[in-house]
C-alpha cells in the first residue's frame, strides 16, 4: 500500500546533556514533560565531535513497524572527523525535500556529511506517491557504489528483498525518521507515541480525574501512516483515567486544504470542544478558523510537531504547546551511523533523538531553532562531494 500524499512531515526539539534527567511516565527515563531543553555540546573545530540525548532500544529491532518494547534514555556520542577515517559515499532518500521540516533534514546530513568530510547525495522520490520512483534511487545507490544508504521510506512495507541484496553486497543501510519494516543496520527515527504522550500528559496534570470533565479532538493526519497513529496511542495512554475525554479522533489528508476541511467540520460537529490536538497543517489552519469565529479564547490548540511559523504561533500564545522531534540532529544522527557501521564500529543501532514539551516559556531558547530548523539565511544544498 502507498502511503497517502503529504505537503508535510513532521518537526522536534534538541536536549541537553546533563547530569539531571528526571523520569517521565510513559518512557520511565525520559525527561519530563515541559523541560527546557538546549543544545548538547558542540564540536569547536571541524574534527570535534558532540553528544546528544536519546532514546535507545535495547536489544535493536528487527522490524521497526513491530510491536517493540520501549526505549531507554541513553547518550549519543558522535565520530569526530579523525574516526571518520577515510570518505565514504552516501546517499539519503527521502519522500520529497518541498517543505521546511524536509528542509531541516536535508541541513542536517548535509552539515554533519561536511563535518565528517563524507560525499552525500540527496535524492527526493518527489511525493508520497511516488514509491516506485523512490525504490529506483535506491538501486541507483546501489548501482553507482554507495557504501551506505540512508533511507526514509515513502512506504515502509516491501524493502526486505531490496535492503537484504544490498547488505550482503557490503551497503549499509541506515533507516531514518520513518521506522520500516526490514532489518536494518541501524535507525535514526521517530517514535511519536513519545510526542502524543507529552501533550496527553500537559492537559492530563490541568484535568485530574474529579475535576469537571474536558473533551479533546485529536486531528492526527492522515490514516495508516506510522507516526500518526503512534501519535494518537501515546495521547490515549496519558489522558487515560482524568478528566480529559477524546470526543473523536479524525484523519484527513495531509495537504492544507483537507486538512482545513477536517478543522471546519470537526468545529461543527464538536461545537464545545476545549482542546484541539492535531498535526502543524491542522493547528495551523485552526488559528485562522478560531479568529474568524471569535472562540480563540475557549479552545486551545496542541501541536504534534513543530515548523517555524509554529515555533512562531507558540511564541505569540496561539498555541499552548508543541512537541520537538531534533529533526536536525535526527539526520546527523544518521550520518553517524552510516559512518560508523561502514567502519565496522557501531556502538548503538535503533536511536530516537530526545524529544521535548516547547510552551510559550521556552519557545524563545535558541536551542529548539538550532536542533530543528537550518540556521537563517541558509541556502539548500543536495550534494557534498
Amino acid at each position: 500500500m502507498t502511503v497517502p500524499v503529504m505537503a508535510s512531515n513532521r518537526i522536534p526539539v534538541g536536549g541537553l546533556e546533563r547530569e539531571d534527567m528526571r523520569s517521565h511516565t510513559l518512557f520511565p527515563s525520559l525527561v519530563v514533560a515541559g523541560a527546557i531543553l538546549a543544545a548538547g555540546t558542540w564540536p569547536s573545530a571541524a574534527q570535534d565531535g558532540w553528544t546528544y540525548p536519546i532514546l535507545e532500544f535495547k536489544p535493536p529491532r528487527a522490524d521497526a513497524t513491530a510491536a517493540a518494547p520501549l526505549p531507554s534514555l541513553s547518550k549519543f556520542t558522535a565520530l569526530t572527523g579523525a574516526q571518520a577515517k577515510a570518505k565514504n559515499k552516501i546517499c539519503l532518500l527521502l519522500p520529497q525535500t518541498q517543505d521546511a521540516v524536509f528542509i531541516a533534514y536535508v541541513y542536517g546530513a548535509t552539515d554533519e556529511a561536511k563535518r565528517l568530510g563524507q560525499a552525500l547525495t540527496v535524492f527526493d522520490a518527489g511525493g508520497y506517491e511516488h514509491d516506485a520512483d523512490q525504490r529506483s534511487q535506491f538501486e541507483n545507490c546501489v548501482t553507482l557504489g554507495a557504501k551506505a544508504i540512508l533511507i526514509e521510506p515513502v512506504n515502509p512495507s516491501g524493502w526486505e528483498t531490496d535492503i537484504a541484496n544490498a547488505r550482503k553486497a557490503g551497503i549499509k543501510v541506515i533507516n531514518v525518521t520513518e521506522p520500516l519494516a526490514s532489518a536494518v543496520d541501524g535507525r535514526s527515527v521517530i517514535d511519536f507515541r513519545v510526542n502524543g504522550g507529552l501533550l496527553g500528559e500537559l492537559i492530563a496534570k490541568d484535568h485530574p480525574a474529579g475535576s469537571p470533565e474536558v473533551t479533546a479532538l485529536v486531528l492526527p493526519g492522515a490514516a495508516g501512516i506510522p507516526f500518526v497513529e503512534d501519535t494518537v496511542t501515546g495521547f490515549k495512554s496519558k489522558v487515560a483515567g482524568s478528566a480529559v475525554k477524546v470526543a473523536d479522533v479524525i484523519y484527513a489528508g495531509m495537504t492544507y486544504t483537507e486538512q482545513l476541511k477536517v478543522v471546519e467540520d470537526a468545529l461543527v460537529a464538536h461545537p464545545d470542544v476545549d482542546y484541539i490536538v492535531g498535526n502543524a497543517m491542522a493547528i495551523s489552519q485552526a488559528i485562522n478558523v478560531l479568529a474568524q469565529r471569535g472562540i480563540t479564547d475557549k479552545v486551545k490548540l496542541l501541536v504534534t510537531y513543530l515548523d517555524p511559523d509554529i515555533l512562531e504561533a507558540i511564541k505569540e500564545g496561539k498555541i499552548l504547546a508543541g512537541t520537538a522531534e531534533s529533526s536536525v540532529m535526527l539526520k546527523r544522527i544518521a550520518v553517524n551511523l552510516a559512518v560508523g557501521a561502514v567502519n565496522g564500529d557501531t556502538v548503538v543501532h535503533d536511536v530516537v533523538p530526545e524529544v521535548g514539551l516547547v510552551t510559550k516559556k521556552n519557545a524563545g531558547d535558541p536551542a529548539i531553532a538550532k536542533q530543528n530548523f537550518p540556521p537563517a539565511g541558509w541556502k539548500p544544498i543536495f550534494k557534498v562531494d
